[in-house]
């Protein structure tokens, strides 16, 4: 099966073609569908969407870029540092935030007016180190949280809500990030709760900093996590478990086997079908083609559908309350992304 919705069936010695899931009266995942291609970008924490469907691209040259649905060229802004570690936009659309490598933060509003610019200090965001931190909004209010290298704290980043600055800073050895920037370790809630990890461990910190739970997620390697609107958590790690946790308590509700290294994981809020979508890492096969795929879970982690993909990282974003889903592909230096629409 290809990006495409396509089932790849062999026909002879050497003799492969793709067929449509029209062709083979199957029902399967939704078609992909192209958009564009978007401007040069980091890894994944550079890529952002809200639920009208505009996204939002940090390039290599330090600017945050927005385009419509269709792809269309919105706005473009001078941002922060070429490093990134951390962009987001609240469900509305009306903030849309990245961090640079310092802690140097820049917000800007629908119309891509800067409403806030700040710099945490160098004691908190990563020390003597660059590559130590994330950042994300949560999704109604805009509360802007980041985690650093034994560090999480609040930065308000919206005029309306007081002054731009910080809001408060907790010491705490689990905040820290698993490797490299393309890692998301913190997520906020819609009830703006913080979620964050690393090794072995799994922490929620409410609005005012307060810590509501912390608990051992039992991987070895916690790459990303995302939430649903409930306030329950999922959580991918890089020798391919997924974990389901609830987000009052903390306890485990499932865990599953992917069997390949997990790069990335959404939750799709839909009437008709919820649930979650996992990107994995199944390397080079036959005929050097499929180097990953999409999984689609239901929220008690049965396999919905997945289709098969031709790049090796594969990063998306599935667009809050809709049936979409946002693809970037992509590796190393050639990272002039196309975006795909899943459904919609």
């Amino acid at each position: 099966m290809n990006i495409f919705g396509d089932v790849l069936r062999d026909h002879g010695i050497g003799m492969r073609r793709y067929f449509n899931f029209r062709e083979l009266g199957l029902e399967g995942p939704p078609v992909a569908k192209y958009i564009n291609t978007v401007d040069n970008h980091n890894d994944n924490t550079s890529f952002a969407v809200d639920s009208n469907l505009n996204n939002y691209v940090h390039g290599w040259l330090g600017l945050m870029t927005k385009r419509d649905k269709q792809g269309n060229y919105v706005w473009e802004r001078k941002a922060v540092t070429p490093t990134i570690f951390g962009m987001s936009a609240t469900n509305d659309g009306r903030l849309v935030h990245c961090m640079g490598a310092f802690g140097n933060v820049t917000a800007c509003n629908a119309a891509g007016t800067v409403v806030a610019e700040y710099t945490l200090p160098r004691t908190e965001f990563g020390g003597s180190s660059a590559n130590t931190g994330q950042s994300v909004l949560s999704p109604i209010n805009g509360y802007l949280y980041w985690i650093a290298n034994g560090y999480v704290g609040r930065i308000n980043v919206d005029p309306a809500q007081g002054t731009v600055g910080k809001v408060w800073t907790k010491a705490d050895a689990n905040a820290k990030i698993f490797s490299g920037n393309r890692n998301i370790n913190v997520v906020a809630d819609e009830q703006d709760n913080v979620i964050y990890g690393a090794d072995g461990n799994l922490s929620k910190r409410d609005k005012d900093g307060n810590l509501v739970w912390s608990v051992n997620n039992g991987f070895s390697a916690l790459r990303y996590l995302t939430v649903d609107p409930s306030g329950n958590i999922y959580a991918i790690s890089a020798d391919g478990l997924v974990k389901k946790y609830n987000g009052t308590t903390g306890a485990v509700i499932f865990t599953k086997s992917l069997g390949y290294p997990a790069e990335s994981i959404g939750y799709q809020n839909t009437e008709k079908e919820p649930g979650i979508i996992i990107s994995v890492n199944i390397g080079t096969m036959t005929y050097g083609m499929d180097q990953g795929r999409l999984v689609k879970l239901d929220p008690n982690g049965n396999q919905l559908w997945q289709v098969y993909t031709p790049t090796l990282f594969m990063y998306f974003l599935v667009g809050p309350g809709t049936d979409e889903i946002y693809v970037k592909t992509g590796t190393g230096l050639n990272r002039h992304s196309q975006t795909l629409k899943f459904g919609g």
